[in-house]
């Protein structure tokens, strides 16, 4: 028996990656108008950038509801030491409060711990990378869950967008509101901090705004782990997941933002997400 690792298609985790280290992802929802699908199994990212690029309704997104996760945690309820559902942060969306819904539900038999990584994109995706790798080297339930808080408290994410038009539309503009109307030609770029998205900066071109991404990285030193994001331009995200490769000892992540997190960013986006070492 092992630890089983939940999450949520809000965090990007890539695919292959979740099979690979048995995480299970449990579906947010993107909404056009009256047409509710699921993120990464109703539409996935390449058709979601054409759609969102050209239909006149703008998307909006919705957390899973509570029997989403009790499905998934019902189905892990036998066999297990323990479950760990660890979600994006729970100010910027109701997933994380639907999972502890669900967790108390009295049919379970599991333990399971609900965690918030205050975080968005693969910058709380490579927290749930890590408990997952912790769990598949067979680490304990405990010991799991305080090595994933201390990854959410070393763990950040900058966003390079091509315009905060998409931010605005979803709702999720936060403290970075002040960058409105002064941004005429000029790349915004975003940072989650205490859960919330806020200004981290501008750039004129998106080759100082990489610039800029690059010398924050630099700042940290050697890195535990890193993750580059990108919505449309995946040359660019091997571009740069190259210029920060030597502060890893493995090969940096690459990861297409998803739907859900797309509807927010837009078209244009890069990022990346880290866990520092301090």
């Amino acid at each position: 028996m092992s630890v089983k690792i939940v999450s949520d298609s809000a965090c990007d985790i890539p695919k292959e990656l979740a099979e690979e280290l048995d995480i299970h992802v449990v579906p947010l929802y993107v909404n056009f108008g009256e047409e509710s699908l699921r993120d990464g199994i109703d539409i996935n990212a390449e058709n979601f950038y054409q759609r969102l690029t050209s239909d006149p309704i703008h998307p909006f997104t919705s957390q899973p509801s509570p029997g989403d996760f009790l499905d998934i945690y019902q189905k892990l309820d036998s066999d297990n030491d323990g479950i760990i559902s660890i979600h994006l942060s729970a100010k910027l969306s109701g997933t994380f409060k639907s999972a502890s819904i669900a967790s108390e539900d009295q049919s379970l038999k599991s333990k399971i711990s609900v965690i918030d990584t205050g975080h968005v994109s693969m910058s709380s995706g490579l927290c749930v990378i890590e408990a997952a790798r912790l769990a598949k080297n067979g680490a304990d339930f405990d010991t799991i869950v305080k090595a994933t808080n201390d990854f959410a408290s070393r763990a950040h994410f900058v966003g390079l967008l091509d315009t905060l038009v998409y931010l605005e539309k979803g709702g999720r503009i936060g403290k970075a509101r002040s960058m409105l109307g002064s941004l005429l030609n000029i790349k915004p770029m975003i940072t989650v901090e205490n859960g919330e998205s806020k200004e981290f900066g501008k750039a004129r071109t998106f080759k100082k705004g990489i610039a800029k991404l690059t010398d924050y990285c630099n700042q940290f030193g050697k890195l535990h782990s890193l993750s580059v994001v990108y919505s449309t331009d995946s040359d660019l995200a091997l571009e740069f997941s190259h210029n920060l490769s030597s502060l890893i000892n493995s090969k940096p992540i690459i990861s297409r933002i998803g739907p859900v997190t797309g509807t927010h960013s837009g078209p244009g986006t890069i990022g990346v997400g880290f866990i520092s070492n301090i």
